[in-house]
């Protein structure tokens, strides 16, 4: 008794609170309308905003006037949907009763905008929905947790609400899309409906009626289609045509388990522009579509279709067979030949456990064939924030999919045997890749091109193992997805790690490990070039948004050499800044660079051949020194090249104001040092170039390699002090002003130097110079000097140039001329006395004739043995060396003529730079 009690007082109650809930929406239906706008927003982000709203309870409606849809978090383009008049009337009976049908809707006076951001969005976008955040959560929280099976009422009707109409009457609607640019000017196109009615027979068939319009070509619209979901045969015929595309459809689809269903289907597409501009996508790589096929039914739940034709005059077969049941759908084969592409997948869907399993087999795909069937977006860049809402979606599903491939194609790019396996859970997805051999040409192979035809550029040969792994467990909004991706093959890996994150979030820093012990793996390409790099290790952390860029630290090392620093990228002004510093303790260059006679071999056959004009007179591009600033200073502990050691070199490297500075450019040797700078400031035309070089103690031989060279001891001096300007090389040459200064000191040099060289020209002069060449096996070089004195073009080297060795004294002097690339020095050749040989057989005078592209060595020209005898009596009058003034070495330079030549010197060359 006290039982029936308690039950009538509970539905007294609940009587109660629905007359009174009823109540309210009769007197205040807006009171509805605030929870709705609520719940709307904080679904969606959008806002909605209504004239006036009108509830009925017998039957159900809901009728509304100028309804408003805007996005605030769009910057352009925040109307988004316009509405004059709308009607909702619910069937609660068929509602209850769980009917195929149980409402109908009307609406009219409709503004749809779509506006295409330049970021890749539109104006539709917005941030994640917080329910799909806390959705998210809740798997994070719970990462084993396996999805609820649905109970047996959840799963009696799983047919979507949205399906569930009777009718659906839309008149007057206009659709625009805009693509927005900051470039160029906006495009629109706009898309007239003035009917669209979708009834939904007794049988479930669906009626479609559509009228629409766009810049007078019409698009129409009849007939009767099935619901995909249907069970049973029903009869079909539907026609659309309009902007150069036509679709049919005509059979029975679906079967009532007794006849089997049959459809043909026909799609055409001749003409895209127009189709293209309303979806913003290239649609041209797939003109035109000429497709034919048939969706059969075999029985109950199984669907076979097959089409046939072309897709942007490419041949196109498919079939496939699929079992849709509840709650999977199994995809028992697809088979698909595309142009030079075969596949075959099969798979399960199962939207209940959220689970897909799958695997596709290729005997061939060639990649760069497949964007005509997807076709491309029209010059829209690709967003990211698309994608983490996918992820975030993934992160819900379980997934396990295998690929295979036996010829991967891309461009140039000819890949072997690749597997991939995609595995993903609600805490991670696992990626794992192999690939047995790749080969990249020189240029793009086409198909159907004798693959041994073209020239491999390079080729991998040992397997290359790659995966990648994104965590869904630990990620934590704004923080993102923790990425590792690694790669190896024999000889090579590398891992990346990193956070995946939405673009609006503040990118995470990366971190770069990769680690190359050899070359192996790899055949085609010469890897000799490169050995001496390694083994190399690189590790570098990166950051960056969209106006800054950093490495911040960097770490390289080529052996036993390292090079460490930073660099920052910054664009957040109008010229984009570039700072940053390298330091290196130590760098060994040994392996990189030798003078021995291998080395050397044949490198002078160029002197050889006429080479015409050698300075170019093509404009030169200066824009680079406005286009950025940049500050980089850069530190070398000791570099060691042979036998030579730079020690605490230092040089710092500035851009601003269209000038370059680098200055100071230090370097101590064992016995010298090295200074010098240089500036370069952008004109109106051209630029202007100024430049200071001073090097002292340097050992030539040093710089090859021990007892291997061809060219053993000689300490060198070396001065350049140069100015130049214009646009060209030919107008930089012309204006060249300044002073060159070389001393050598005590060197043997290896007689057949020239014959390794392979220069003809060069061993004739040396031969005419220094007859003993011939017979001797080395030459003991006393001391070399050179003055030249540059103006506006010409370099004069006025009675300047000593060579003195064990059996010969060479004095000489005259001109480069850089203007027209002439050229004419005069060589006096002596012998010493008492080594036998008559100055008739030694020429009086050689002259190094002819231009920079083609010189000619001429013995005692007519009419210049007088010039010979007066280039010889200014060298041996002699007097104060400025080689004792601190420009070089006094020491070095006593008693022997070389230092002579520096007497005329100006004064300018006994500064010394400390």
């Amino acid at each position: 008794m006290r039982t029936l009690k308690i039950t009538g007082w509970i539905i007294l109650g609940l009587a109660a609170t629905i007359a009174i809930a009823l109540t309210v929406l009769l007197v205040a239906p807006k009171s509805y309308l605030g929870l709705l706008q609520a719940q709307l927003t904080a679904a969606t982000g959008y806002q909605l905003n209504v004239d006036t709203l009108q509830v009925d309870l017998f039957p159900p409606r809901l009728a509304a006037t100028n309804l408003n849809l805007s996005n605030p978090e769009t910057p352009i383009g925040k109307n988004l949907l316009k509405v004059a008049q709308a009607e909702l009337v619910i069937d609660v009976g068929n509602y209850f009763t769980s009917a195929p049908s149980w409402w109908r809707a009307a609406a009219s006076g409709i503004e749809l905008q779509l506006i295409d951001r330049d970021d890749g969005l539109t104006n539709w976008s917005t941030a994640l929905p917080r329910s799909e955040n806390q959705h998210s959560d809740s798997n994070k929280t719970n990462p084993g947790k396996t999805p609820a099976k649905p109970s047996d009422n959840a799963s009696r009707n799983t047919r979507p609400a949205l399906f569930s109409f009777s009718e659906v009457d839309i008149a007057d609607l206009t659709y625009s899309r805009t693509i927005a640019s900051p470039e160029k000017d906006d495009q629109s196109n706009q898309l007239t409906v003035s009917q669209l009615t979708l009834t939904k027979e007794s049988d479930e068939r669906l009626l479609v009626k559509l009228q629409a319009s766009h810049e007078d070509q019409p698009l129409t619209g009849s007939g009767r289609l099935a619901l995909p979901r249907s069970d049973q045969a029903r009869d079909v015929d539907f026609y659309a045509a309009g902007f150069g595309a036509e679709i049919r459809l005509n059979g029975t689809v679906g079967s009532d388990g007794i006849t089997p269903g049959g459809a043909t289907v026909s799609v055409r597409l001749t003409e895209h522009d127009t189709l293209g501009s309303l979806i913003n996508r290239d649609l041209g790589p797939i003109a035109p579509i000429n497709l034919d096929g048939s969706l059969k039914a075999p029985q109950q739940g199984h669907w076979g279709l097959k089409l046939s034709g072309a897709v942007g005059g490419q041949p196109l077969q498919l079939s496939a067979k699929a079992v849709a049941g509840q709650p999977a759908f199994t995809l028992q084969n697809l088979s698909l030949d595309f142009a030079d592409s075969s596949l075959q997948a099969n798979g399960i869907l199962n939207t209940t456990s959220h689970s897909l399993t799958g695997k596709i087999t290729a005997s061939n795909l060639a990649l760069d064939q497949f964007p005509v069937v997807a076709g491309k977006n029209d010059g829209q860049k690709q967003s990211a924030t698309d994608l983490t809402a996918i992820l975030q979606r993934l992160a819900q599903w379980s997934i396990d999919l295998d690929l295979q491939a036996a010829q991967l194609h891309y461009q140039q790019h000819r890949a072997q045997n690749l597997n991939v396996n995609i595995s993903s859970r609600n805490d991670a997805m696992d990626v794992t890749a192999e690939l047995a051999g790749a080969t990249i040409y020189q240029h793009p192979v086409s198909e159907g091109e004798d693959s041994n035809s073209p020239t491999p550029a390079w080729q991998l040969e040992s397997p290359l193992n790659a995966t990648m792994k994104l965590d869904f467990q630990q990620a934590e909004q704004p923080a993102g997805w923790p990425l590792v991706i690694t790669l190896k093959t024999v000889g090579v890996d590398a891992e990346l790690t990193t956070t995946f994150t939405q673009l609006s979030a503040e990118q995470p820093r990366a971190t770069l490990v990769a680690n190359i012990e050899n070359f192996s793996a790899f055949s085609k390409i010469d890897t000799a070039r490169w050995d001496s790099f390694l083994p190399l290790t690189l590790k570098i952390q990166l950051a960056g948004n969209n106006t800054l860029y950093q490495i911040d630290p960097f770490n390289i090392s080529l052996g036993d050499s390292q090079l460490e620093g930073s660099l920052t990228v910054n664009n957040t002004q109008r010229l984009v800044a570039i700072n940053g510093h390298f330091h290196a303790p130590e760098i060994d260059l040994n392996r990189f660079a030798t003078t021995t006679a291998e080395t050397l071999e044949g490198k002078g056959e160029s002197v050889d051949e006429d080479s015409g004009d050698l300075i170019s007179d093509s404009p030169l591009n200066w824009g680079w020194l406005s286009a950025a600033t940049a500050n980089v200073a850069m530190t070398i502990g000791s570099l060691q090249f042979n036998q030579t050691t730079f020690s605490n070199i230092k040089t710092q490297l500035v851009i601003r104001d269209s000038k370059l500075q680098a200055e100071p450019f230090d370097a101590e040797l064992a016995q010298g040092k090295v200074r010098g700078h240089l500036n370069i400031e952008q004109l109106d035309k051209g630029a202007s170039l100024d430049g200071r070089l001073m090097v002292s103690g340097l050992v030539p031989a040093d710089l090859g390699q021990q007892n291997k060279g061809l060219i053993d001891g000689g300490e060198t001096d070396l001065l350049l002090n140069l100015q130049a300007n214009g646009n060209t090389p030919q107008q930089l040459a012309s204006s060249l002003t300044g002073e060159i200064a070389l001393e050598i000191q005590g060197a043997t040099i290896t007689n057949n130097l020239f014959e390794v060289l392979g220069s003809d020209i060069l061993l004739q002069t040396i031969n005419l110079l220094n007859p003993f060449a011939k017979r001797d096996s080395t030459t003991e070089l006393e001391c070399a000097a050179v003055y030249f004195k540059a103006k506006q073009g010409v370099l004069t080297s006025p009675e300047q140039l000593v060579i003195e060795t064990s059996k010969m004294k060479i004095r000489g002097g005259g001109t480069i001329n850089l203007n027209d690339e002439s050229l004419r020095i005069d060589f006096v050749p002596t012998p010493r006395d008492g080594l036998g040989i008559s100055l008739s057989n030694l020429a009086s005078v050689v002259r190094l004739g002819g231009t920079l592209g083609k010189p000619q060595p001429v013995a005692d020209p007519s009419g210049i043995l007088k010039a010979g005898a007066t280039i010889g009596a200014a060298i041996a009058t002699g007097g104060l060396s400025l080689l004792g003034q601190g420009l070089f070495d006094r020491v070095r330079s006593a008693g022997t003529a070389c230092g002579k030549i520096f007497d005329t010197v100006p004064e300018t060359m006994n500064e010394q730079q400390n």
